[in-house]
């Protein structure tokens, strides 16, 4: 509390329910602990929809659509891209 500045009775009274915080002394809690203002709430985010599953011909079909239409420094780019993630690869 005191590195962004709240007391400790600003933080007991939280703290025993007697008040609540503000939405920007939420914010500015879940910003210095790095989590998100629904974690420090323990607020289940809504489940995203998934993208339909896709198969791997069809994947390689799109990836191949995609690929020949870049531009030769663009294709450098994205191979570069591939080889920064497989060398990134866990053993």
């Amino acid at each position: 509390c005191r590195a962004l500045g709240f007391s400790s009775g600003v933080y007991s009274q939280w703290n025993t329910k007697k008040t609540k915080p503000s939405k920007k002394a939420i914010k500015l809690v879940a910003e210095f602990l790095k989590i998100s203002v629904d974690y420090l709430l323990g607020v289940e985010s809504e489940e995203k929809e998934k993208p339909a599953p896709i198969s791997e011909s069809e994947l390689n079909e799109s990836l191949i659509n995609s690929l020949v239409s870049l531009t030769p420094e663009e294709l450098l780019q994205v191979d570069a891209f591939v080889q920064g993630l497989k060398a990134a690869r866990k053993v």
